[in-house]
């Protein structure tokens, strides 16, 4: 499983800056985590993102907007702040925040926070991909099920031998069972002029 990529968002004028700063550094070193700017600069990462957001200095308008970017599944969201103030909650709730560290920080603290998080996030990521290859199989068994009820009903035959019928043709081409099914539905529609008739 791909390590979460850490990402500090914060205002340079915050009075959090310098300690946040130095404790990644200590925690992490300077290259184990990177400043929101150079996240942006950067290709997207393939694993997972962490992102902790120093409130300081955000306005409200400021804080909606980037909560709905960062309030996609593929990013969490550790959010400090000085206190938990109504901009704080409505942040927290926004983004699905994965933890809260309020004033005053400690290293420990901050360190423990942010390892929580980016286990939290690292079995998140790893469940969306889950999801995604049972929806593919989800997707292709269903594709495999309409060519087989297809190829037998036009040509007279039982379901179990349309299916074989397919399983031969995919060793005998070397493609995947999906892709012949799905060939052999593309034909039908071309060949039937998009007028399929449902099973």
């Amino acid at each position: 499983m791909p390590q979460s990529v850490l990402v500090l968002l914060q205002k340079p004028q915050s009075p959090l800056a310098d300690q946040l700063r130095q404790i990644l550094d200590q925690r992490y070193g300077p290259q184990g985590w990177r400043d929101f700017n150079q996240a942006l600069a950067a290709p997207p990462p393939a694993g997972p993102v962490v992102v902790l957001w120093d409130l300081h200095g955000y306005a409200a308008e400021e804080a909606a907007a980037l909560g709905g970017v960062l309030s996609s599944d593929s990013v969490g969201v550790v959010v400090a702040c000085g206190r938990v103030d109504p901009l704080a909650r409505r942040t927290l709730a926004a983004v699905g925040a994965l933890g809260l560290l309020a004033q005053p920080l400690g290293a420990d603290q901050v360190a423990a926070t942010l390892e929580m998080a980016r286990a939290t996030q690292e079995r998140l990521h790893a469940l969306a991909v889950e999801r995604r290859g049972l929806e593919r199989q989800w997707d292709e068994r269903l594709v495999i099920e309409q060519a087989k009820w297809f190829l037998a009903r036009s040509r007279g035959i039982g379901e179990a031998e349309a299916l074989r019928q397919m399983q031969r043709h995919s060793r005998d081409t070397n493609q995947k069972l999906a892709a012949v099914a799905r060939k052999l539905l593309e034909t039908h529609r071309l060949f039937s002029g998009g007028c399929e008739e449902e099973k």
